[in-house]
């Protein structure tokens, strides 16, 4: 079956446990850079949007990935990388520039390019990229260039970017998107995401926000008053406990309100590899100890009196990967998960989140809670408004108003830029 897992870089990093940090207020600006989303939980099991580089800027679909830093786009001549999809040439950019192999500025260049020995080079290697094998791995390789990025008509800085010179046949979700925009912290690549050119410029507060639904979404930059309109209540707060990965601490995890008993590392995993919030995973991956003890909970439901398909009885299992038929009404019979985070934040999810219809299988699901790295990805956030604070190293959770995102999505797609279908919109 396909890959349960979007887009997660195959990167690891330390991270130690840290109290709740101050928050420093910044100064308030008065744009924000709000952008249409397309995408899925399946099959893509990726969001992506419509950004542009050089000058004049040339659009690319790329996915917005909280867990990875770098921005890939494929360059012309690019070995493996789809037919037909858009490339960026060097050439035709008044405004791009190589960045030189032994750069000292804001590029951390590692290694020079292949074939180029004087341009910084990259190579990066994802999991959860191959449809046919979630645990095959997709590498992508090129050099480093520096040029203008356009995150929407009026927002838009300088930066580097890699530009994919190679990329392995099997990464089947760049057939359907052109690259990636990452949105985590320096230590995970060789720059600092291209969102920080704007930050730096004063333009937008250090602050990324979305709003996920079954069929695309939006994805805010910066931040302001008119956001609340897209949630319900206040933002809860959860820190981030270091700057690589968006790293968050689980405090428990129970189903209808029965804890699960596992706390610290058999629930978070080891410090090299902590649970994170990943814009660029689908489902809610749990580690082994936690995913086995959610399984049995939801199995003791068995003995007192409900007969969930898939999880009570004989025949295939959902947790074991295998699809049900399910009507609304036996969706709404299965027990909300719940997650308790530092900061008392508490994210709960039904069946109507982790049920996941299966693609050319009318009235069929899966499960959307799988084992693997602690995660909380996609399926969470189909449910709640997610804002990342990175200056105050804090991650924001409210309960999302679906209905509202959709509408100013459907009002951005009819005002186009770039000239492509895609929309985004400045509001001052």
């Amino acid at each position: 079956m396909a890959s349960n897992l979007g887009l997660c870089a195959a990167l690891l990093c330390a991270t130690a446990c840290a109290r709740l940090l101050p928050v420093h207020l910044q100064k308030p600006t008065s744009t924000e850079s709000v952008l249409v989303m397309k995408g899925n939980l399946l099959p893509m099991g990726v969001y992506a949007t419509t950004i542009g580089v050089g000058t004049p800027p040339v659009p690319f679909q790329v996915t917005l990935d909280t867990g990875s830093t770098d921005m890939l786009i494929p360059v012309k001549g690019c070995k493996g990388c789809a037919v037909g999809a858009p490339t960026f040439n060097p050439d035709a950019s008044s405004t791009s520039s190589v960045v030189a192999c032994k750069s000292n500025g804001d590029v951390k260049c590692k290694s020079c390019a292949d074939g180029h020995p004087d341009q910084c080079g990259f190579k990066d290697s994802y999991l959860t990229c191959d449809l046919s094998n979630e645990t095959a791995t997709c590498t992508v390789s090129g050099g480093v260039y520096h040029d203008v990025i356009h995150l929407s008509e009026k927002l838009s800085a300088p930066w580097a970017f890699g530009g994919i010179t190679f990329q392995t046949t099997n990464f089947d979700q760049f057939k359907k998107i052109d690259g990636i925009f990452g949105l985590a912290f320096q230590k995970l690549g060789f720059s600092d995401s291209p969102m920080e050119g704007v930050v730096r410029k004063g333009a937008i507060d250090d602050v990324v926000q979305t709003c996920l639904t079954r069929d695309g979404g939006l994805l805010v930059f910066g931040r302001d008053a008119s956001d609340a309109k897209y949630y319900h209540g206040d933002l809860q707060w959860t820190p981030i406990l270091e700057k690589s990965w968006y790293v968050v601490w689980f405090d428990d995890l129970s189903v209808n309100g029965k804890s699960s008993g596992l706390h610290g590392v058999p629930l978070n995993g080891p410090t090299d590899e902590p649970c994170i919030v990943d814009s660029g995973t689908n489902f809610l991956s749990l580690t082994a100890d936690a995913f086995n003890a959610t399984r049995k909970l939801f199995q003791s439901s068995c003995q007192h009196g409900k007969d969930l398909p898939g999880i009570c009885g004989n025949g295939p299992a959902l947790f074991e990967g295998h699809s049900m038929k399910l009507t609304p009404s036996e969706i709404n019979e299965f027990p909300t998960v719940t997650i308790q985070m530092r900061g008392n934040v508490s994210l709960s999810i039904s069946g109507n989140e982790y049920l996941i219809p299966k693609p050319g299988h009318e009235g069929e699901y899966v499960m959307g809670i799988i084992q693997g790295d602690c995660i909380i990805g996609d399926v969470h956030m189909i449910k709640y408004w997610v804002a990342y604070d990175r200056a105050n190293m804090r991650i924001g959770f409210a309960p999302l108003k679906a209905g509202a995102c959709a509408a100013t999505a459907k009002e951005l797609l009819s005002t186009p830029w770039l000239g492509n279908g895609e929309a985004s919109v400045v509001v001052v």
